[in-house]
């Protein structure tokens, strides 16, 4: 079967680039929400699916609006439940999301970090980041700062999202490439001036920065 080769037309030319704003999950490492889903199943007997109202307690979590105690609450109230789940076994399954780093990932993000500032932005909550910032502790140790969307009380796309960021690189927009999966974080990144790479298969980046001429 013929290799299909990722274009990186959409990206800038290097040399206009001095920092590199990347996203976390799906980006440098897998998960599956799936699978926190089937074990509070098992946990609980009743089913739960990625609904719009399970989205929206997800993003007030992600916004720094929940705290894990409210957070827990507001999802037994989503499954109906008539008595309290085992607070251990609640984030054990909730952590259980995360697989592995994408391959060559942490050798991108090293080669990357030569010549260009790596910083990280990404939605997430106070439960999740000590997990993920501790079982992939090498690959993310290239980045200067990480910054968290429930410390900044917000989550991309929001405006006060990235300008926060560029208010801490003391950048000007055109300066900066963003990595995202999500095509609504990308676009409200652009709408800012920002360059923007939107992330349709993770495996292909390192293909896609040396296409670009990023790194040899």
């Amino acid at each position: 079967m013929q290799s299909i080769t990722p274009t990186a037309a959409i990206l800038p030319p290097p040399n206009q680039i001095n920092t590199i704003i990347f996203d976390l999950g799906k980006v440098v490492f897998d998960y599956d929400f799936e699978r926190v889903f089937t074990q509070w199943q098992q946990l609980t007997g009743i089913k739960i699916t990625y609904t719009p109202e399970f989205e929206t307690i997800l993003f007030k979590f992600e916004a720094g609006q929940l705290t894990p105690t409210q957070f827990k609450k507001q999802v037994a109230l989503l499954m109906q439940l008539k008595r309290p789940i085992d607070a251990t076994r609640f984030w054990q399954a909730w952590n259980d999301i995360y697989l592995n780093i994408y391959p060559d990932i942490d050798k991108l993000l090293t080669q990357l970090s030569k010549n260009f500032r790596m910083v990280a932005l990404t939605n997430t909550n106070a439960v999740h980041t000590p997990y993920w910032q501790q079982k992939y502790t090498q690959a993310l140790s290239v980045f200067e700062h990480i910054f968290c969307s429930f410390k900044l009380k917000a989550i991309k796309p929001e405006p006060v999202v990235f300008n926060t960021v560029l208010n801490y690189l003391q950048q000007p927009p055109d300066k900066v490439l963003f990595l995202d999966d999500n095509p609504k974080n990308t676009s409200g990144a652009t709408a800012l001036g920002l360059h923007t790479y939107l992330v349709k298969n993770a495996n292909l980046l390192t293909q896609v920065f040396t296409t670009a001429g990023y790194i040899k």
